[in-house]
């Protein structure tokens, strides 16, 4: 191996003092905490142990939040993976109006979550939102509260988060389908094969390893949701969209409980590692088709 100039390093390292500073201190920072029975204030925390993750184990509200997570996760995950997929396709086939198609589909993933959440509140608003009022416009039901029913909290913010994000899981299938080379389409075709099983036995097969980047990336960020649940409903109605990491900013920020804060925080990395782990080796996403 060729000796790498030691003046390339100079390159790095200003990037590698603010991830120092900015990611992997707090990191370790919150570990060293969730031992402790830290509290905000003056006084530091004393070292406990376990016992913080004793309880964490113990505590049915963060089991009912780690549910809640889990739940969100069910239908976030494939209707990103679904939503995201067909819209790569209708874009890379170069259907009717896929240029602007390519802006529309990719153009809420850009706006902040803030904006986000303040207009779809406002959508979903029982008396006046334009939800209810098209839904009264087609002679349906117009009276329906969305953000207050318990069976329909989820499913609604799983829908606001899909329409946000499957943008970003669009630009990464639409990657995948132009590296497909065409000759295995074209061969597929002349083999007899129709559009729908070209797409099924061809293109979707050779789209394993994009595949499981999108349902990496998009698991992860279901699994961390937050600024949607802290906006729109502060975790209710009656704790039925209280996530896990809403519950944290609770215990740390509004109850002031540092260390069980940081614990539960950890248990979270943990299950999403444990669920990464497995997502590698239930689908192998590494390996090269062409």
């Amino acid at each position: 191996m060729r000796r790498v100039n030691p003046f390339a390093y100079t390159f790095v390292i200003p990037f590698l003092i603010v991830f120092a500073i900015f990611r992997i201190y707090p990191f370790l920072l919150g570990i060293l905490t969730s031992f402790t029975d830290a509290r905000v204030g003056p006084r530091p925390g004393n070292f406990i142990g376990l016992e913080n993750y004793i309880d964490v184990i113990n505590n049915s509200e963060v089991r009912r939040a780690f549910i809640v997570t889990f739940q969100y996760s069910l239908i976030v995950v494939p209707m990103s993976f679904f939503i995201g997929l067909a819209m790569a396709v209708y874009v890379d086939r170069k259907l009717p109006t896929h240029t602007i198609s390519r802006l529309v589909f990719f153009a809420p993933f850009v706006l902040t979550a803030t904006i986000v959440a303040i207009v779809w509140n406002w959508m979903f608003q029982t008396q006046f939102g334009l939800v209810n009022v098209g839904l009264g416009m087609l002679g349906l039901p117009d009276r329906i509260a969305w953000l207050k029913e318990p069976d329909l909290i989820l499913p609604v913010i799983a829908f606001i988060t899909t329409w946000w994000q499957a943008g970003f899981a669009m630009v990464i299938f639409l990657g995948g389908l132009q590296n497909i080379p065409g000759e295995l389409i074209e061969a597929a075709r002349i083999d007899g094969a129709n559009p729908w099983q070209t797409f099924w036995r061809v293109t979707f097969p050779l789209l394993l390893p994009v595949s499981t980047l999108v349902i990496t990336i998009t698991l992860i960020e279901a699994m961390r949701v937050f600024s949607l649940i802290h906006i729109i409903t502060r975790g209710g109605p009656s704790d039925h969209s209280t996530t896990v990491v809403f519950y944290v900013f609770q215990e740390g920020f509004v109850r002031f409980e540092q260390g069980m804060a940081a614990a539960v925080g950890v248990v979270l990395f943990l299950v999403i590692m444990v669920l990464t782990v497995l997502r590698f080796t239930l689908l192998r996403g590494d390996q090269s088709y062409f």
